[in-house]
């Protein structure tokens, strides 16, 4: 197995920055998950770290190998990187096996070795018994699949993936986050996943490094990351909570649309001007006239299967958008109460 370092990395196209100064550890056996909106770069920090660009700034290692750097680029096929992209570009008129051995082949590896690393590699994913099949015969997350077991057959040490679920259905793209799952358990690869989909980079990740124009903002477990990110961008972008304007008070404590109620908030944050990060769960309906009520009027209610999706107004706050779950239906138009359970503070 080998990590991946990033230092002070960067790449241009004519005037725009695509990554700008990046610093990114990914230790040996992680799974790290690169997630931002489309046209963060961060496709640009995969093809970078794979050696198909080249950075004009900066330093990448693989292991104690540096493969990019001013003094020199070591080329993507000497750099046992593998990549799984959003197309199969499987061979159409090839088997299963021999699309998946192939590059093998013209490696020039044994062919004794190459069907024991061919048979080896269809195993980890669940195809074993598809060899034969021709890539038609498939359903898109079997022709994924494929695309992986061809990466896995090579041995490589580090493992690249770019969107590799973004052209498969939510039935199929479920199935595939618990097969790269079990794949990565079973192999100890250092994986990259790139994606702009929270809920895969939260599933299937054990850090999750978040990118905006060109930079990492934050890179942390998932759990931190949906609890406690960094900043509003964070906040509003992972999740399906609000930021709301709030004033910090003290240690804990935090006045928000006029009322004070206890918060999570980081060590360094003193009084004064902040936002609040506010997740559903951390919402609850209470009666009117219950301590620490806020008055809201329901703005939209979506029915989620088993429960409610409602966007709440706090009376007098009409910018102000608040999401929460429920149980029961409720009328678009209702005034109701709801209280703050918990949130992140963060400074303004």
């Amino acid at each position: 197995m080998t990590g991946v370092s990033l230092r002070g990395v960067v790449k241009r196209f004519g005037a725009t920055t695509a990554v700008d100064a990046v610093d990114l550890e990914v230790a040996q056996g992680e799974f790290l998950a690169v997630l931002g909106p489309s046209g963060c770069g961060k496709t640009t920090l995969l093809r970078l770290v794979a050696g198909f660009e080249s950075p004009d700034g900066g330093e990448i290692a693989l292991g104690a190998r540096v493969v990019a750097s001013r003094r020199g680029v070591v080329p993507p096929e000497e750099r046992r990187v593998g990549v799984v992209f959003q197309s199969y570009a499987l061979w159409p008129h090839m088997s299963v096996a021999r699309n998946v051995g192939y590059a093998l082949e013209i490696a020039g590896i044994a062919a004794a070795d190459r069907q024991s690393r061919v048979d080896t590699a269809l195993g980890l994913v669940g195809l074993a018994q598809h060899g034969a099949r021709q890539p038609n015969e498939l359903s898109g997350g079997q022709r994924q699949r494929v695309a992986l077991a061809r990466c896995l057959a090579m041995s490589p040490d580090v493992l690249l993936l770019d969107e590799p679920l973004a052209n498969l259905d939510a039935h199929l793209r479920a199935a595939m986050i618990e097969e790269f799952r079990s794949a990565h358990a079973r192999t100890g690869l250092t994986t990259i996943y790139i994606t702009h989909d929270q809920s895969e980079a939260m599933a299937l990740a054990t850090r999750v490094a978040v990118m905006f124009d060109g930079r990492i903002v934050q890179s942390a477990a998932p759990t931190e990351l949906y609890r406690e990110p960094c900043d509003a961008r964070v906040g509003g972008f992972i999740g399906r909570g609000a930021i709301v304007p709030a004033n910090i008070r003290g240690p804990g404590r935090v006045e928000v649309f006029g009322r004070e109620i206890a918060a999570r908030m980081p060590a360094a944050a003193r009084p004064g001007p902040a936002q609040l990060c506010l997740r559903p769960e951390d919402l609850a309906p209470v009666p009117g006239d219950s301590p620490a009520a806020i008055p809201v009027r329901v703005h939209r209610s979506l029915y989620r299967g088993g429960g409610y999706e409602i966007d709440v107004v706090p009376l007098g706050a009409d910018a102000v958008r608040l999401r929460l779950d429920i149980r029961t239906p409720v009328a678009e138009g209702t005034t109701m109460a709801v209280r703050i359970l918990d949130g992140w503070a963060l400074p303004a």
